[in-house]
């Protein structure tokens, strides 16, 4: 027999969390359990998203690690519906499987390193047996419901008692270090909401446009800060071209306007991150062999009613061979018409939506087609776009499951009232 496999979910909440979890992940292993982190993974082809769900999908059970930090992303979905990595989709997605199995859940098991940790048990999973794997006995019964050793379990008569299944222990894993870029705030990203691009033209001294691309947000205060940020970070021009600046075209024939949009750290700021961390960290050894480097970038997907204005700001580029990159003043409003943000501002007013204060000079955007993409090799950055998960489609798909459970429960209650009501009337005939 193959060994159980075991996945452990967690949110990352500093080393100290981290260590225990590997150290739990490595005792696991000794005991013959095939336990898989994140920490020994250094960078999935699929991305993140997909590999986590890969996972979750495949392990016999799924550990879920009950802490603060857990538990509040895990009632956070609504305020940022956009997050697509670690704990809160790992979150959502295993929330579904719950609601899913909801009457027979043996595969996802809650755990917690501490008893105080036992009030973040996520509410799905607080009707069932969890673990407090600081408690040598509770992680010893663990261990033996992961191995399929319950000692509780009742033979049937006349069957003799099968002794423990025993596999051999699995050789501990290492951790690879992870270093995220700094570049994308991504609790700043979702606060702000990201949801439009608008194409605008200037002109300078001499009457000639002068490209721009402005990215609206719902929040377009905190937009502004992000803009505050990159350009503390790059002085506002973008010489060394750490921005990657990226948009896919003809990504659905039948939508023929419809492109994606991806804004992220560049190879040019990725080859750098190495040494910028060794600077920063002068007593940490790193070792580039065991260390993982990630840039985070965002993407969005954009449908306008026609391509007049993307065209205009590629013919522009092209002869400019140069634009800049900036929030928007304004606020983006769900119920406002969309091509507002699609068709070309009013050229004597673009400062009224632009904010040049925070303009980012570029000399470097990457224009490509699907059919484009698809032929590189090797793969450059711009994948990611078609790396990304909808967790809105996720989070539907959870409401719907949830409302049909809660239909069938109203349902089940209606007809159980009904044979109440029938049953005394047939006592009071009697």
């Amino acid at each position: 027999m193959k060994p159980p496999k075991v996945f452990i979910s967690y949110a990352h909440a500093g080393k100290k969390l981290a260590d225990d979890v590997l150290n739990f992940s490595n005792y696991l292993r000794s005991r013959g359990i095939d336990a898989e982190i994140d920490q020994y993974e250094e960078a999935p082809p699929q991305g993140w998203p997909l590999w986590m769900a890969s996972q979750v999908d495949q392990a016999d059970f799924v550990l879920v690690l009950s802490t603060e930090t857990y538990y509040e992303r895990s009632k956070d979905f609504s305020e940022n519906p956009n997050n697509g990595l670690g704990s809160k989709w790992e979150t959502l997605h295993i929330l579904q499987k719950v609601y899913e199995n909801a009457f027979n859940n043996k595969k996802y098991i809650p755990i917690c390193l501490s008893k105080e940790n036992k009030e973040f048990i996520l509410d799905s999973l607080k009707p069932y047996t969890y673990y407090d794997v600081s408690n040598a006995d509770s992680k010893e019964r663990l261990v033996n419901r992961l191995l399929g050793n319950n000692t509780n379990i009742r033979p049937k008569l006349g069957e003799n008692i099968q002794e423990n299944e025993e596999f051999s222990p699995l050789e501990p894993r290492i951790r690879k270090h992870l270093f995220v870029t700094s570049l994308i705030d991504l609790e700043l990203w979702d606060k702000a909401h990201w949801c439009g691009v608008a194409f605008s033209f200037a002109q300078d001294e001499d009457l000639e446009d002068i490209p721009i691309i402005g990215l609206g947000f719902r929040k377009p205060k905190i937009g502004k800060q992000i803009f505050d940020d990159l350009n503390k970070s790059i002085n506002n021009d973008d010489l060394k071209n750490h921005i990657r600046v990226s948009i896919v075209k003809d990504i659905d024939h039948l939508n023929p306007y419809k492109y994606r949009m991806l804004i992220g750290p560049n190879e040019e700021y990725l080859n750098t991150m190495s040494d910028r961390i060794k600077a920063q960290n002068p007593d940490h050894d790193i070792d580039n062999t065991t260390s993982i480097f990630m840039g985070i970038s965002r993407v969005l997907e954009l449908n306008p009613q026609s391509g007049e204005n993307l065209q205009k700001f590629i013919k522009v580029f092209d002869e400019r061979k140069f634009f800049y990159l900036t929030n928007m003043k304004e606020k983006l409003e769900k119920d406002k018409d969309p091509s507002f943000y699609t068709t070309p501002l009013a050229i004597d007013s673009p400062k009224d939506y632009i904010d040049f204060d925070n303009a980012i000079l570029k000399k470097d955007i990457n224009i490509k087609t699907l059919i484009d993409l698809n032929k590189e090799n090797p793969k450059s950055l711009d994948h990611a776009v078609f790396s990304t998960i909808d967790t809105r489609k996720l989070m539907k798909d959870h409401r719907i499951e949830k409302s049909k459970r809660e239909k069938k429960a109203v349902e089940k209650r209606k007809r159980r009232a009904k044979e109440v009501k029938k049953t005394k009337k047939s006592a009071k005939k009697k």
